[in-house]
C-alpha cells in the first residue's frame, strides 16, 4: 500500500494458515523502517525470516507478535535462507569474518556453526566470494548451497554435517573443470577457468524432504569462437544423493530444475530467466508426466494457470509455485500461488 500522500510505500508482512485460511498481519510499516523485499522461509511454528531491502534481515514471530534482527556473535550480518520443518535448524550465510565475503552457516537448537568450504571454487580457483548455504531438507539432515564467486553458482551439499562432513559437489559425477586459452581485450592469451556441472542461484527449495534428491540445472560452459566471450547453456538436472548420480533432462531445451520429491518426481521450469511454464518429470523412469497444470489437475483436481512448481510440503498436501504476470511498461512480476486442501469447517 502507499502512504496517504503517495510519497512512499508501506509494507505489510502476512502469515497465512493453510489449514484454516486465517491471515495474521504485521504492519503496515513505512519503507524507511522496514522494506521487506522477499521472504526467505517460515517455520511450522510461525517464525518468518524476511530479507530487508536495506541490507539486513528481520524475523517475525507470529505468536509473540513482535520482530527482531537475527544476530550471531562475531559476524557483521547474517541471513537465514531456509529452515527444517520443525524449526530447530536453519541455514544461511554470514559476512564480516574470515577471508571470504560469505561464510555458510548452519544453526541447530540455537547453536550456530560454520559449514566447511570446498578447497577451491567450482572452476578450480581460490574462493573470492565464498559459499552461501541456501536450503536444508525438511528433516534437517542435508543442506545445500552455492559458490558465489563470479559466474559460478556451482552447487555444493553437506551430507554428514553433524559429524563434520565436508562440502561435496552436487552432481559431482558430471562436474568437469576446464582450462581454455582465452584472449583479453588486447588480444593477449591467458588461462580461462570454467566448468560443466550442476548449478542454481538463490533457490531455497531445491531439495526433497529427506534430502534424497536435489534439483538444479546442468550447465555447460565454454568459450565463443572469438575466445573472448563465454557461451553457456543449461538444462534441468536432478541429483540422487544416495547413489551420487545425476539425471540430466535435456528433452525440454533450456530449463531449470526447481524442486523434487523423495520419490524422484522432479519439477522443471522451462527457460532459465523469466520462467512462465513448467513440466513434471519422473527421474526414476525418465518419463514426462505432463505440464504443471496437467499434473496438478490429475493429482489435486484443481485447474491452475500456466505456471511452474517451486516446492511441495513434506506431506504432499500443499503445492507452491509461481506464474508470470506482465504489467504496464513491460515489467514482469512472478506472483506466488498455492494449492491447499479445503479449509477446515
Amino acid at each position: 500500500s502507499t502512504a496517504d500522500d503517495e510519497s512512499y510505500s508501506k509494507m505489510t508482512v502476512v502469515f497465512i494458515d493453510l489449514r484454516t485460511g486465517e491471515r495474521t498481519e504485521f504492519g503496515p510499516y513505512p519503507e524507511s523502517l522496514i522494506l521487506p523485499t522477499s521472504v526467505s522461509c517460515v517455520t511450522s511454528q510461525g517464525l518468518m525470516y524476511v530479507v530487508n531491502g536495506q541490507g539486513d534481515m528481520f524475523a517475525f514471530d507470529m505468536h509473540e507478535r513482535n520482530y527482531f534482527i537475527p544476530e550471531v556473535a562475531g559476524y557483521a550480518t547474517i541471513q537465514v535462507n531456509s529452515s527444517s520443518a520443525d524449526g530447530t535448524k536453519w541455514v544461511g550465510r554470514a559476512t564480516g569474518k574470515g577471508e571470504t565475503m560469505y561464510v555458510p552457516l548452519i544453526s541447530e537448537n540455537g547453536t550456530v556453526r560454520e559449514l566447511p568450504m570446498t578447497e577451491l571454487n567450482y572452476r578450480n580457483e581460490p574462493h573470492s566470494m565464498g559459499i552461501i548455504a541456501r536450503g536444508i531438507s525438511a528433516d534437517g539432515s542435508i543442506a545445500y548451497g552455492t559458490i558465489w564467486d563470479n559466474l559460478d553458482f556451482g552447487m555444493v551439499y553437506w551430507k554428514d554435517w553433524q559429524n563434520g562432513g565436508q562440502a561435496e559437489y552436487v552432481g559431482k559425477d558430471v562436474h568437469v573443470r576446464k582450462v581454455e586459452k582465452a584472449l583479453d581485450s588486447q588480444g593477449l592469451e591467458y588461462d580461462y577457468y570454467c566448468a560443466d556441472g550442476m548449478i542454481c542461484q538463490a533457490n531455497r527449495t531445491n531439495i526433497s524432504p529427506s534430502g534424497k534428491w536435489i534439483a538444479g540445472s546442468y550447465r555447460t560452459w565454454t568459450l565463443a569462437e572469438n575466445r573472448m566471450d563465454a557461451v553457456t547453456s543449461q538444462v534441468a538436472a536432478f541429483y540422487d544423493v544416495e547413489t551420487e548420480t545425476t539425471v540430466i533432462v535435456d528433452e525440454y531445451g533450456e530449463s531449470t530444475g526447481t524442486h523434487v520429491t523423495d520419490d524422484g518426481i522432479g519439477f522443471i521450469g522451462l527457460g532459465s530467466l523469466g520462467i512462465s511454464s513448467g513440466r513434471v518429470y519422473d527421474c526414476n523412469t525418465r518419463t514426462d508426466l505432463g505440464t504443471t497444470q496437467e499434473w496438478v489437475y490429475d493429482n489435486y483436481g484443481i485447474i491452475i494457470p500456466n505456471c511452474y512448481v517451486t516446492s511441495i510440503s513434506p506431506d504432499g498436501t500443499v503445492v507452491f509455485g509461481r506464474y508470470l504476470e506482465s504489467s504496464a511498461g513491460g515489467h514482469m512480476k512472478f506472483p506466488g500461488w498455492y494449492v491447499a486442501p479445503p479449509v477446515a469447517e
